[in-house]
């Protein structure tokens, strides 16, 4: 029974063997990573696919989704961890292209690594506009002073611990107000280079 399964699995009975499936394979397991916020395995997925496919864009834009949610969650702490995704951003860069779901790191590159304030508000007033995520782009915007907090945010930022975290930072609203900020403070410092003083 061994001998005729291994001689099924490993033979071209059937085609077992073919691997003309593989970068859908990943790119599959990638998504279904996204599905279970399981962001690292996702990034890891479509690595394996920008290996052998770097300019593959459904996996670049699952990788950055994927470095995009690892930030906001406070899990990327080190500047150097931006090398992560040069490549992607280059890419994206010379195409001039972008995705809703790519404005708000695209613009995040452009702010700290590329040192380009104004690229970076182009991409999330950009953002404002296309995505469904608007608090993350509105609060990016706040936390670099290229946008007036109003009192109508508050009810928004009820559900958005980094737009609350820009709203508690411009003075719009106490720091008492909601407790565990840690996150958001880890995931400005990182995306933005903003400490929680500064």
């Amino acid at each position: 029974l061994i001998v005729v399964t291994a001689f099924i699995t490993f033979s071209g009975f059937a085609n077992a063997n073919d691997t003309s499936t593989y970068k859908s394979d990943q790119l599959l397991l990638a998504h279904a990573c996204a599905r279970l916020e399981k962001d690292r395995e996702q990034i890891k997925w479509a690595n394996d696919v920008l290996k052998q496919h770097p300019e593959n864009i459904i996996a670049i834009r699952v990788k950055l989704v994927g470095f995009t949610n690892l930030a906001l969650a406070g899990k990327l702490k080190k500047k150097n961890e931006w090398k992560q995704i040069k490549n992607e951003m280059e890419f994206l860069n010379n195409k001039k292209i972008n995705f809703s779901d790519t404005l708000f790191i695209s613009g995040c590159y452009a702010y700290r690594i590329e040192n380009n304030p104004e690229k970076a508000i182009k991409l999330w007033q950009a953002g404002l506009e296309e995505s469904p995520q608007k608090d993350i782009f509105t609060a990016a915007l706040i936390l670099i002073k290229a946008l007036k907090p109003q009192i109508a945010m508050i009810k928004a930022a009820k559900n958005s611990p980094l737009l609350w975290y820009a709203l508690v930072k411009s003075g719009l609203i106490e720091p008492s107000t909601k407790a565990n900020m840690e996150t958001s403070i880890q995931a400005i410092k990182f995306l933005l280079g903003i400490d929680s003083k500064g």
